[in-house]
């Protein structure tokens, strides 16, 4: 049988024991002559006719037939990895896949642009606390081009991805690598991971803001009265605001009304937000209310909000020696008045204490006020001061050019 010379690897030829190379193309190197090859004086005497292969010889030729085989072998596997990665999302040498996302109105169909993703992390809480803290990164990994499409490298492990845009609301993607559960929770949206890669491409329906009114009443805890005149601040931030700990939205825009003769503000709360709205009166202490699209209950089409008014509170003091633990004659109590809006002392008024070391002062309501003892040339830190809520009294409203 004749072997094509195009192919190669060293083999006796007949009995004489001389040897015929034939090449087996790029795979296997050129023959290395033998080093008594090259210098002829070292070339040993052999039988006449004969021409045996030294053992050096013999394990070149072994070697590179076998290190081509093993070339071979790599080369094909390496081009049955390329052909692989044609399949779905292509493979990063780290270990990652590329996918495409594609980002969707989700009434209209039209591809939005601008959409930011965000990689989400959520890290262990330190020792003694429970639940898990964010690790978000303020700068976007990808944003999506005018076409609604974003490269997006997704790591071979279970990843959370944070969707923002402008008009819509916020998305939190899951690439989980179990089956997605039953309830993902509200923003949320759980995908298997190997079913992503595969397919290449990750689906994001956008979900337009929707504004929802609410006619908000604020009444008067005593009277039942609406309170006409009452500042309504309205501050909406997006749904994962409060748990990022920073703005990924930029800084929220704080809406402002005022009550009618009624006591009545009309609000536009927008959905994927959370909007505090602080209610502020004369004469009254402020008021707070969350309202949170997003919750199961949702929000009322109407919400009622009951101030009330600044009071004097009686309260009956006792002032103990702290050394002795008896009463203290004579002590006097000066009970300050802050301001609602900046908490500075605005008005003073002076109690003494009788013989059993007590007495009835007026101590304003909704942490206006502050009481401080003086007693002769002694230090307040001797005192020990106990309050008792005088339920035999009546609480007055208060005004601060009443408090003297």
């Amino acid at each position: 049988m004749k072997v094509p010379e195009s192919m190669g690897s060293t083999i006796p030829a007949g009995t004489g024991g001389g040897e015929r190379t034939i090449r087996l193309g790029f795979l296997d190197p050129p023959r290395v002559p033998d080093r008594k090859d090259r210098d002829p004086m070292k070339r040993l005497p052999h039988s006449r006719g004969s021409s045996a292969p030294s053992s050096r010889s013999r394990f070149m030729s072994s070697f590179f037939g076998s290190h081509s085989m093993f070339r071979a072998r790599r080369m094909l596997a390496g081009l049955c990895s390329v052909a692989a990665l044609g399949l779905g999302g292509c493979a990063m040498p780290h270990g990652s896949s590329e996918i495409d996302v594609v980002a969707v109105d989700a009434i209209t169909g039209r591809k939005v642009e601008g959409v930011r993703i965000f990689r989400h992390l959520e890290t262990p809480r330190i020792a003694g606390k429970s639940g898990m803290v964010s690790g978000t990164n303020p700068d976007p990994v990808t944003i999506t081009d005018p076409a609604g499409i974003a490269t997006l490298d997704t790591p071979r492990v279970e990843s959370t991805w944070l969707v923002l845009r402008n008009g819509y609301e916020p998305m939190l993607v899951r690439l989980r690598e179990d089956e997605p559960g039953p309830d993902p929770g509200h923003f949320e949206v759980v995908a298997r991971r190997s079913d992503v890669v595969e397919r290449g491409v990750l689906d994001l329906p956008m979900i337009p803001t929707v504004w929802k009114p609410v006619r908000l009443t604020v009444i008067d805890a005593d009277t039942g009265a609406g309170v006409a005149g009452a500042t309504v601040s309205v501050e909406s931030t997006s749904y994962f605001d409060h748990e990022f700990g920073y703005h990924l939205d930029g800084v929220p825009v704080i809406v402002t009304s005022t009550t009618d003769a009624h006591g009545v503000a009309a609000l536009s709360i927008p959905s994927g937000t959370t909007s505090d709205v602080v209610i502020e009166a004369p004469g009254h202490a402020g008021a707070v209310a969350c309202l949170d699209p997003g919750s199961p209950e949702g929000i009322a089409s109407r919400r009622v909000v009951t101030m009330e008014a600044y009071r004097y509170e009686p309260t009956r003091v006792i002032v103990l020696d702290r050394s002795t633990g008896l009463p203290v004659v004579g002590a006097v109590l000066r009970v300050f008045l802050a301001d609602p809006d900046d908490g500075q002392v605005c008005r003073e008024s002076i109690w003494t204490t009788g013989d059993d070391g007590t007495v009835v002062v007026m101590k304003p309501s909704a942490g206006l006020g502050s009481i401080r003892i003086e007693h002769g040339e002694r230090l307040p830190g001797e005192f020990r001061m106990l309050e008792i809520h005088a339920s035999e009294f009546t609480a007055v409203s208060i005004g601060a050019e009443d408090f003297d």
